[in-house]
């Protein structure tokens, strides 16, 4: 991270600006496909993706000269660069160990309803629901060594899972989003090979 002192409103305020991939959060990575940019001008879209990025409030940005602005925005200038996750099977958040649910061809009823449920409602956008998705694809290891079942009040995970930097977990979803998605159809084909 990056600091920065600005003088905004004639007071003196420090940020803290990510200077890679590696600090920026899940939680901002979310922010940053959860609002659409539809009636903003090309000015206003450049400050709400700065905004995101570096958790400054876009009214703060809107103050700002353009010289501070343009300091900023050369920090963060690593968001046009591809993302590159980790391949893990497992990450440590808060001093507990998660570990990757590989097998997603084979899905429980409650699984599937809940990703389901969670496109619908995000209009098929899974970029903008990662900090819950991984609320289901994330589980700790039961006393025998095996993955706990899925339990609705995993969904309670998400802001935990929310401070997570999204290199750690990026290529979890990238399954998803390079063709292997769990639309309705595929979540029925899951379904039916249960039977």
């Amino acid at each position: 991270m990056v600091k920065l002192e600005l003088e905004i409103d004639d007071i003196m305020t420090e940020y803290m600006i990510p200077e890679n991939w590696d600090e920026v959060t899940v939680k901002q990575f979310c922010d940053l496909f959860a609002t659409s940019d539809e009636g903003l001008n090309e000015i206003q879209k450049v400050v709400r993706i700065v905004s995101v990025f570096t958790n400054i409030k876009f009214d703060e940005l809107m103050m700002m000269t353009p010289d501070d602005f343009q300091m900023i925005s050369k920090v963060i200038t690593f968001i046009t660069k591809e993302l590159e996750g980790e391949n893990v099977e497992s990450i440590e958040v808060d001093g507990e160990e998660f570990f990757l649910k590989q097998d997603f061809e084979k899905l429980t009823m409650g699984e599937i309803l809940s990703i389901d449920t969670l496109l619908q409602q995000n209009e098929n956008n899974l970029l903008k629901v990662m900090d819950k998705l991984l609320c289901i694809f994330l589980r700790k290891k039961n006393k025998s060594g095996n993955l706990e079942s899925f339990r609705n009040e995993f969904m309670l995970r998400s802001e935990k899972f929310s401070t997570i930097s999204i290199t750690k977990v990026h290529n979890i979803l990238s399954y998803f989003s390079n063709g292997g998605n769990l639309s309705p159809t595929n979540t029925r084909v899951s379904l039916e090979n249960e039977k």
